[in-house]
């Protein structure tokens, strides 16, 4: 035990979900540790604010999931959490049997409440509820790809529908037009729903704000449910009773080392288009599920084949397919065992990438991602910076640490894959040169180890980079403005984006009249990086005349 106690604890439902709750409560300033399966009795918590506990009980059988859920509960109530957090699917994935509905009903009792909220938007993802009604970009859940999901299709989209299958308790609605109006309205219409003696309420919510007026509006619940927007007003909450600081950097990794794979077992509409993206980049190879279960060593194929490339670039490993395919795998192996044979062969393909000296790998697909860690031994993560919307880099625990990306199914533009490792290359190549400016500081001597390894020049028009790019990311350099913060920088080939400066630092502080490069990662042949991963360097110039 540590000397200070969690304020949140949440469980998850599957691998990739718990590391987009974590990247939520991080955004909001939640120093937050991810735990592998339930915990021992005797598991120290970790220094944290938050811990989510990640299980893989999405498709297992109710009472499992029940049993396992209640009793990560339990460790994160003796860990001292204040509040709850039930994490599932942004699509809702479950099916009749549950199992949202029993695992919420089997936490509300445990949490000795009578009312909680369901809320799986997350409008960043094209994820909204509309009086009751889940969508996927502008087409409701059931006429989405998810309709064809090989586990856990969804044809219904009609949320309230869908749980009350799953719980004999009753089932409300908060309407957006109730939402709109802010926390107070929110908070009367819940407070309404439990007098009328509703357990389950489904909230609508169209854009983040709708969802941090929802996290307000639940400040006093012991559980929340619902996908990781659902949290995004939980930190403030904290902050505003004083038991969470100022909102700070959470989101800091070390050094990544090591070679990159990617292994993607999802069969999601998503997925296959990231698949189909990298294999244009970086050599692929396809496991065919209907190959195993054989005499034929699919695993040793795979891994005789990734050792030679691995040196040169990142490699991918598929065993995504079309419906079509899964369909006859399924037919083959019987559907339950089709996806367990998938998930042991990428399980060891995982440890076999590992042992061959990989330290830096995309795991694509919650199943196969909860298979992977559990091959691998990985027991906690510390969370990272986001990659794109829900998924961030994260670092295992322990003395042999990988730096690992868990990518729900659904999640993702389609060159993440190729964004992920260009993302982490860049921060490598900061830690490098010693010029990695965490919260707008550089020391003086990181400066200075800066200055051999950035080849600048500053001028009225412009500073270039020269920084190494890998061959594989296909990439060109272009020049950038210099500016003067605050200023606005932008490419000189394009129109005027906002981009935040760094002033140039000193031992003693910024200079009295500091000027400022902005250099940041060139459009390559994947759309540009997000702000927040976009590399800017410090370094002292000489005024500008």
């Amino acid at each position: 035990m540590t000397g200070k106690d969690i304020l949140l604890g949440a469980v998850a439902d599957d691998m990739t979900g718990a590391t987009d709750l974590c990247n939520t409560l991080v955004a909001g300033g939640m120093r937050t540790v991810q735990m592998i399966g339930v915990p021992e009795a005797g598991d120290a918590v970790p220094d944290a604010d938050a811990v989510v506990v990640a299980l893989k009980s999405r498709n297992t059988q109710p009472v499992r999931a029940v049993r396992n859920s209640l009793d990560a509960q339990e460790w994160l109530k003796a860990a001292g959490a204040k509040q709850f957090f039930f994490k599932y699917c942004s699509t809702f994935d479950s099916t009749p049997r549950g199992n949202i509905g029993p695992v919420a009903d089997g936490m509300l009792e445990r949490a000795k409440a009578d009312i909680t909220i369901a809320c799986p938007a997350l409008p960043t993802n094209g994820r909204t509820v509309f009086h009751g009604h889940l969508f996927v970009g502008d087409v409701l859940l059931s006429a989405s790809g998810m309709r064809n999901h090989p586990l856990t299709p969804m044809r219904n989209a009609n949320l309230v529908e869908v749980l009350a299958e799953q719980t004999p308790y009753s089932v409300g609605l908060v309407r957006w037009e109730t939402v709109s109006q802010g926390p107070a309205a929110i908070r009367e219409a819940l407070a309404q729903l439990r007098r009328d003696g509703v357990r389950h309420a489904i909230v609508d919510a169209l854009s983040d704000k709708n969802l941090i007026d929802i996290g307000r509006a639940v400040a006093d619940f012991k559980l929340v449910t619902g996908g990781s927007g659902a949290a995004m007003g939980l930190p403030d909450n904290f902050r505003a009773s004083g038991a969470l600081g100022r909102k700070a950097n959470a989101a800091r990794l070390p050094r990544a080392e090591g070679h990159a794979a990617g292994l993607a077992g999802s069969c999601s509409e998503a997925t296959l288009d990231q698949v189909a993206h990298m294999k244009a980049d970086a050599p692929a190879f396809r496991v065919d599920a209907t190959q195993l279960g054989g005499k034929q060593d699919i695993v040793a194929n795979v891994l005789a084949w990734a050792k030679p490339k691995l040196a040169q670039q990142p490699v991918l490993i598929y065993a995504s397919a079309s419906p079509a395919e899964v369909a006859k795998a399924q037919r083959k192996h019987g559907r339950d065992r089709a996806g367990i044979l998938v998930e042991r062969a990428l399980a060891k393909i995982a440890r076999g990438l590992v042992k061959a000296g990989v330290g830096k790998m995309v795991l694509a697909g919650g199943e196969t991602s909860g298979a992977a860690v559990k091959a691998l031994g990985v027991r906690g993560l510390m969370i990272g910076k986001q990659i794109d919307p829900g998924v961030p880099w994260t670092m295992s625990l322990g003395a042999s640490p990988l730096h690992l990306a868990f990518k729900s199914g659904n999640f993702g533009a389609p060159d993440f894959f190729t964004k992920a490792f260009t993302v982490l290359d860049l921060t490598n190549q900061l830690y490098a040169s010693g010029s990695l400016c965490m919260e707008n500081r550089c020391s003086s001597a990181g400066m200075a180890a800066a200055r051999p390894a950035i080849s600048a020049t500053a001028s009225r028009t412009a500073c270039w980079s020269r920084r190494p790019i890998p061959a594989w990311a296909g990439s060109t350099r272009r020049a950038y403005p210099s500016c003067r913060p605050p200023a606005t920088c932008w490419p000189a080939t394009s129109r005027p984006r906002r981009h935040s400066c760094i002033s140039p630092c000193t031992a003693n502080g910024p200079t009295p009249k500091p000027s400022c490069i902005c250099i940041r990662p060139i459009r390559w042949r994947f759309p540009a990086l997000p702000i927040s991963t976009r590399a800017m360097y410090c370094r002292r110039l000489p005024p500008m005349r």
